[in-house]
């Protein structure tokens, strides 16, 4: 954690320029400083939610993690959306924050704060959350004490049978780490029964990842990262990971009035299926993020069958499953491989962390790979044992900055976050475990990032720099 007060901005997901004033990651915006940044977007963009965040190595979680984060939707093309998605009325971005004051400086706002000398006080004292608001009362009768702390509260047993009958039941957050949705804790949206509502679901937070489940409501997964998928998948647990991006369509089940269940949570719940492919020690929140309030006539909306098309960069004709013998002969002879590895704790500055390593090596700002323009890339991302030799039992998050990726291979875990034949921009690494991905550089020159998205990992140098240059 360095300079806590230099900063940039990325365009998370966005296929646009990553050089002078546009996506340039490597920019200093120093204190008293400005800057102004022009963001062309072409026409054959795809159509979907990105977002926008400071990219400062040394200081991205302080910054993010802090809250400075934005959604960006590049608008569907009316022409090309279905009819049965296009009569979708309620639609809206969820902006997910969250805000974690313990665990060491890699995961504690608070501790970041103080081990990078920052001016800015992340004490958790000065946090709404110190406090139950009116909202929070409502919704949890039981708690009676407006000083009491979050903590300390407790789910109507009603509420709390209705939310999960596993032994993992989800809790209130505690207040140590907790997540506010567009700004707000534990909000709730008003929906009809059997009406389809798309969430476009940003995850802005910088350590833990997501198990969404959403009990009584039907979940379709429109799109990942921006993109949408072929056809919609009904999914059970929704995999969300740090800067990654859902598109969510809900169709709840009618309640009875008045009943508990009228309530439905969108909660997070650590699955211990998915164990083997997300790691044994991998920081997956457990807790309500906000509710679902369903009442009223049902409107008998079927599940959605279609979606708009995959965009013109990604989509069927672009797949790299099945490449051509030219393709081919472009390509390097072994694939290029990304390993993740964590070391032995350090003390620096008076606080103990660990360093977080791609290739064995800490990021020192130059690149570790040259890719020209058309050709196509093979890379294996690893994350199999620590520096020590140890097997590894974290995941890590693997984003890649300016062009979308596409999965042809997995040691295992298949359907948990991604299939083959998915693109992406964030994805969960199997843990231990490797996959592997192919992608073709396109439009644009210029170094671009690919690192760990949790974000203290990547500040702690798990991210390296990869240069794009013009081809033959």
């Amino acid at each position: 954690m360095h300079e806590p007060n230099n900063t940039n901005l990325h365009f998370h997901g966005m296929h646009v320029d990553p050089t002078g004033t546009e996506d340039n990651v490597f920019r200093v915006v120093a204190p008293g400083e400005s800057a102004d940044t022009r963001l062309h977007v072409p026409l054959n963009h795809p159509r979907g939610l990105f977002h926008y965040h400071p990219h400062f190595h040394g200081s991205v979680f302080l910054q993010m993690g802090g809250g400075m984060v934005g959604p960006i939707v590049v608008e569907d093309d009316p022409d090309t959306v279905p009819a049965e998605y296009a009569a979708i009325q309620q639609r809206h971005v969820v902006v997910l924050q969250e805000f974690k004051f313990s665990g060491g400086i890699l995961t504690s706002l608070a501790d970041a704060a103080r081990a990078s000398h920052s001016t800015l006080d992340m004490d958790l004292t000065y946090t709404a959350k110190t406090k139950l608001d009116a909202q929070v009362r409502q919704l949890y009768p039981d708690v009676h004490e407006a000083e009491r702390p979050i903590r300390n509260a407790k789910l109507s047993k009603e509420l709390l049978e209705q939310m999960d009958s596993s032994a993992d039941k989800p809790q209130i957050p505690p207040i140590a780490q907790y997540f506010a949705v567009n700004g707000q804790y534990l909000p709730k949206i008003e929906v009809r029964p059997h009406e389809n509502v798309l969430l476009r679901v940003l995850h802005a937070g910088g350590t833990a990842s997501l198990e969404v489940q959403v009990p009584g409501c039907s979940v379709t997964l429109a799109a990942s990262d921006g993109l949408y998928m072929p056809k919609p998948r009904v999914l059970e647990t929704v995999v969300l990971l740090p800067g990654a991006r859902v598109d969510l369509v809900l169709n709840c089940e009618p309640t009875a009035e008045g009943g508990p269940e009228m309530l439905r949570p969108i909660q997070s719940v650590k699955d211990p299926k998915l164990h083997s492919f997300m790691g044994n020690h991998s920081d997956l929140y457990s807790g309500v993020l906000a509710f679902v309030h369903v009442q009223g006539e049902s409107l008998d909306e079927p599940l959605i069958t279609a979606v708009p098309p995959p965009p013109e960069l990604y989509g069927p004709s672009k797949s790299l499953l099945d490449l051509s013998a030219e393709d081919r002969a472009g390509m390097d002879p072994l694939p290029f491989e990304f390993e993740f590895t964590m070391g032995d704790p350090v003390m620096k500055d008076g606080f103990y962390y660990k360093p977080y390593y791609i290739n064995h090596a800490l990021f020192d700002g130059t690149s570790i790979r040259t890719m020209k323009l058309g050709r196509v890339q093979e890379w294996v991302i690893i994350n199999r044992r620590d520096e020590s030799g140890e097997v590894t039992l974290k995941n890590h998050p693997f984003h890649l900055h300016t062009n979308a990726f596409q999965i042809v291979d997995m040691s295992h875990g298949h359907g948990v976050d991604y299939e083959i034949g998915d693109w992406r921009d964030v994805i969960s690494v199997p843990t231990p475990g490797n996959v592997t991905i192919r992608f073709r550089p396109e439009d644009y020159t210029g170094i671009v990032a690919a690192h760990c998205h949790i974000l203290g990992h990547s500040d702690a140098g798990m991210i390296a720099g990869v240069d794009m240059i013009s081809g033959d």
